[in-house]
């Protein structure tokens, strides 16, 4: 289930038609339409992606999400992600790595360490990454794609707070037991999978972008007191799909 559907998201985003170099405005717009194009077959989720494209990319000046874990009822911040034309920038709470943006140059380091890497990026690069970062392994979107194309493998849709409608599978796919889903606006809040031990399942929520007037300066200053190198890499090595 998973393995079909990001070949077929990940297809999506390559036949997207290539705006101008450092063209952000103009890449967003091609994605999107790329999605919307998609018709059939009937019902595809391909439409609403866009419109999950128009809630991401429609902040005004700087978006924010965070990335929430939660076990038995208590949530824990396990990230914050700023953004805006040309910038991402990602602070993990807990473990995973950290990324400022510079112009056309990502400093990443992991948390807790004091050495990192200076890598070369391109808009393509971080519009991807952020996507990923908000549906990683496009696990969400598949869920949900699911959820509208076989709709007797899923319980009776329930709202479980305000704004998202839980879709949970009547047994779990690969560990995945439900994904929570906001239609207006269209926003991915979360994925629940079980404990391959045993023990409670877990969900991941993402909270919906909200709207501030700048980075916080506090982000920016992470990079003091990290020593960085140059590196070949790219932040592209960090998305991993199923």
């Amino acid at each position: 289930m998973i393995m079909r559907w990001v070949a077929l998201t990940t297809t999506m985003a390559l036949i997207a038609p290539a705006p101008e170099a450092g063209d952000w405005d103009g890449l967003v717009k091609k994605y999107v339409e790329a999605y919307e194009s998609v018709k059939e077959p009937v019902p595809t989720a391909y439409p609403w992606v866009a419109k999950r494209l128009r809630t991401l990319f429609g902040v005004r000046c700087v978006g924010h999400i965070q990335v929430l874990s939660e076990r038995d009822g208590k949530r824990t911040l396990g990230a914050d992600i700023y953004y805006k034309p040309g910038e991402v920038h990602v602070i993990n709470h807990e473990e995973g790595w950290n990324l400022v943006t510079k112009g056309d140059e990502a400093y990443e380091w992991e948390a807790g360490k004091k050495e990192g890497l200076i890598t070369r990026l391109k808009d393509e690069d971080l519009i991807d990454y952020l996507l990923y970062l908000t549906d990683p392994s496009w696990i969400m979107t598949c869920l949900y794609h699911d959820a509208l194309d076989e709709p007797g493998k899923f319980l009776p849709p329930k709202e479980v707070e305000k704004g998202c409608v839980e879709r949970r599978l009547k047994e779990p796919v690969e560990g995945f037991r439900a994904v929570f889903v906001s239609d207006e606006p269209a926003w991915l809040c979360g994925f629940e999978v079980g404990d391959p031990k045993g023990g409670m399942p877990a969900s991941l929520i993402y909270s919906k972008p909200e709207s501030l007037n700048e980075v916080p300066a506090s982000v920016l200053d992470r990079i003091k007191g990290v020593e960085f190198r140059k590196s070949e890499l790219s932040v592209r090595r960090h998305m991993v799909y199923l």
